[in-house]
């Protein structure tokens, strides 16, 4: 192999993609291996209790983190993963297992990250 330069480096295309088929939904999604910021702020989540507060549809914001239209450019913005999280939950598990899977994430780390968030205090006080 030869010594990269930094411009190949930065140029490269070095993200994975995996099409999911979403029976759910009708049809199929396309999902990109998150980029080292993404799976920083990932393990932050993990992490930091106080991070973990503020993100309270975790599932649903992993998936929007890592769904991706033809041109590769996330199709969720941060303020719709609230409305993500209302899709089927079923559906929400799957694209999840695919995610940890095109990122090497164990399983235990969504899930307890999931467990904990649920378990914050919610700033909703559930009056409806």
């Amino acid at each position: 192999m030869s010594l990269l330069t930094k411009e190949a480096i930065l140029n490269s295309t070095d993200r994975a993609t995996k099409i999911v088929e979403v029976p759910a939904w009708g049809g199929s999604v396309t999902l990109q291996e998150m980029t080292g910021r993404q799976r920083d702020r990932f393990e932050s989540i993990v992490l930091n209790e106080k991070v973990r507060r503020t993100i309270p549809d975790l599932k649903a914001w992993l998936v929007a983190q890592s769904i991706v239209d033809e041109q590769g450019n996330l199709m969720f913005t941060e303020s719709e993963v609230g409305k993500l999280a209302e899709k089927s939950a079923l559906a929400l598990f799957d694209i999840v297992k695919h995610i940890r899977e095109l990122n090497g994430l164990e399983a235990s780390a969504v899930e307890t990250a999931e467990k904990n968030s649920e378990s914050a205090p919610n700033e909703d006080n559930g009056s409806d």
